[in-house]
């Protein structure tokens, strides 16, 4: 029988999707070794459709312009998936106008953040939207 109170707390498995390699691995890193959760990664948003679909995640960060597949477009096919339709999905864009906002918001993310972050924005934006067992 397993000892559950020798387990290492859980953490929140978050999936980035960005199409810029550079903004994968700083978010891989502020979030794994910075805020201590288990980060998976997609260069684009065909590859994190398909990573979505196939891993059990606690939230998406998904970045808005993305060639092929933009940001939107995953949005809409997740919706489309049993079971992945609840998951939160933080949108990220570099130009966060209200159009753009508005756009991420009405095809479901349920906030738009401005990139470049400010590292204590995006962690409490995580506690609001990440349960609270995940975040301690």
């Amino acid at each position: 029988m397993a000892d559950d109170v020798n387990q290492p707390p859980q953490k929140a498995r978050i999936l980035v999707i960005d199409d810029h390699p550079t903004v994968v691995s700083a978010l891989a890193y502020l979030l794994g070794s910075g805020f201590g959760h288990h980060v998976l990664t997609a260069n684009g948003g065909e590859e994190g459709l398909r990573v979505a679909v196939r891993e059990r995640v606690d939230l998406i960060l998904l970045d808005f312009d993305m060639p092929h597949m933009s940001g939107l477009d995953v949005l809409r096919a997740l919706a489309l998936e049993n079971g992945i339709r609840k998951i939160p999905v933080l949108m990220m864009t570099g130009r966060p106008t209200p159009t753009v906002r508005q756009q991420g918001l009405a095809a479901g993310a349920i906030e738009v953040l401005a990139k470049p972050f400010d590292i204590e924005s995006l962690r409490t934006t995580l506690l609001r939207y990440l349960p609270r067992e995940l975040t301690e």
